[in-house]
């Protein structure tokens, strides 16, 4: 519980600083790029092409929108808007 506190100070902390310094949208889609070049040829040599599929494709990418990368842009903007 002590790690995951601090690693919640740190991630609060970090955000700030980097949303002052630059667009929440921009901070945004680097940490989201980086966290697919790491992740993506993981689920690619488990899954290969099922990853692919014409079915699977348009619900990932809702997923990753309404997950990830909406809530991590509002929570940037609110960061920077904070004292």
């Amino acid at each position: 519980a002590l790690g995951a506190g601090a690693c919640w100070a740190g991630y609060i902390l970090f955000g700030k600083k980097t949303g002052n310094q630059g667009s929440g949208g921009m901070t945004v889609a680097l940490g989201m790029s980086v966290a697919a070049i790491v992740l993506v040829p993981y689920g690619a040599i488990n899954q290969g092409m099922a990853l692919l599929s014409w079915e699977v494709l348009p619900l990932g990418i809702l997923v990753a929108v309404m997950s990830s990368a909406l809530p991590y842009t509002l929570e940037m903007v609110a960061l920077r808007n904070m004292p």
